[in-house]
């Protein structure tokens, strides 16, 4: 069965892509059949709607990341659509950058890097595209829940913002960010309500993304403003893209991620991300629970101050003697003569050790010092002599 692999890359990389995509066309072992454009633009056929259909029909999503791509609107359309759709993508590095307009969607996706061994690494990318394959391939229904009111079209119109590069006004600043999946958003409804009737502000993408505004824009933004993330912990969670890009964009931002349980699962994927976070456990009390994060969010859980004590006479002279003790028990181990081995240090001793020898009163005799002089090196026999060990 043909493998479709799409190749998303900026107009700058299209030689690039089109080696690839022959390298990887040339293994007919795999039979890979790779998609790039405008190679595979059928003649007549709407340039964007071809696109579409290329990442639709595709297995596997490449990205060449660089600057240009990292910059470029069509790309960044072309990852939404492979991420809204469920498809596996795959990072190449054909740049070292720090991507900034594509941070979000690519999360903290493993890089094969193309710079350090070129076509070696594409034997790799063979390794990975099939590891990704033999998956099954699930959509991730969770983003396009979020996103059911935009169609295709409205999503090319609304991501032309991006071109400008401008932050989009969300109003997150001070809130608390909720990010949770569609099986958890009544959940997520609810838990907004409590902490609103509490006195926190609340934000959460299907209720606060503007029409018109880009999705993508508005999460990374509001990521940024808010001041703490509380995370709906769930297995579909930790397999999320979308989960996990909101987490990975929350941390490397500084903000603190409160996660709310409400089975037993223990996260995988997000381990790395919540290594520092507190957990709110709802299995036994929902309610306690509950009341435990409006507490941690809004700082009352803070560890009360050590009470000062009473001043105790006799704890007092107690530790004085024991400190009085110890001082006498360093002295006495300080001043103790020291054993040295005086053939040892004329064979192998250093000239530091020869020298602290000396002070200690050690005395070195010929037989030391022919010791020294067939065994040892030129500058302990120097140390011997000049640290004014009786030579006889």
């Amino acid at each position: 069965m043909t493998s479709k692999i799409f190749i998303s890359h900026a107009s700058e990389e299209h030689d690039l892509a089109e080696h690839i995509a022959n390298y990887l066309e040339s293994r007919k072992e795999y039979d890979f059949k790779a998609w790039y454009a405008p190679r595979d633009i059928r003649a007549g056929y709407d340039y964007d709607q071809e696109i579409l259909r290329g990442i639709e029909q595709c297995r596997v999503f490449v990205l060449l990341l660089s600057a240009h791509s990292d910059a470029s609107v069509h790309v960044k359309r072309e990852l939404y659509d492979a991420v809204e759709n469920g498809k596996r993508v795959i990072c190449l590095e054909v740049e070292r950058i720090n991507p900034q307009n594509l941070r979000y969607l690519l999360g903290m996706k493993h890089r094969l890097n193309w710079l350090e061994r070129r076509d070696e690494t594409l034997d790799e990318l063979i390794r990975n595209i099939i590891d990704e394959i033999s998956e099954p391939q699930d959509q991730d229904k969770d983003f396009k829940d979020d996103t059911e009111n935009v169609n295709s079209s409205e999503i090319s119109q609304v991501q032309e913002v991006s071109q400008t590069h401008e932050e989009v006004k969300v109003n997150a600043s001070g809130k608390i960010f909720l990010s949770y999946t569609n099986s958890r958003r009544k959940s997520a409804v609810k838990i907004a309500e409590y902490l609103e009737r509490s006195g926190l502000e609340t934000w959460y993408a299907s209720r606060d993304i503007s029409a018109g505004v880009s999705h993508v824009e508005a999460v990374t933004s509001a990521l940024r403003e808010c001041r703490a993330v509380v995370l709906l912990l769930s297995k579909e969670a930790d397999n999320s893209q979308i989960v996990e890009s909101e987490i990975a964009v929350a941390v490397s931002n500084n903000k603190p991620v409160f996660c709310v349980k409400f089975d037993k699962f223990e996260p995988e994927k997000l381990k790395y991300f919540l290594a520092d976070s507190k957990y709110f456990d709802t299995r036994k009390n929902y309610n306690e629970a509950i009341n435990e994060l409006v507490s941690a969010l809004k700082g009352e859980n803070k560890p009360e101050p050590p009470k000062p004590q009473k001043f105790s006479l006799k704890k007092f002279l107690w530790i004085a003697a024991v400190v009085v003790i110890a001082v006498i028990a360093l002295i006495f181990a300080r001043n103790e003569p020291k054993n040295y081995d005086i053939a040892a240090l004329a064979e192998h001793g250093t000239p530091a050790e020869i020298r602290e020898a000396v002070k200690a009163g050690v005395n070195f005799n010929n037989n030391s010092l022919f010791t020294a002089v067939t065994s040892n090196t030129p500058e302990a026999v120097k140390a011997i002599i000049e640290a004014g060990a009786d030579v006889e």
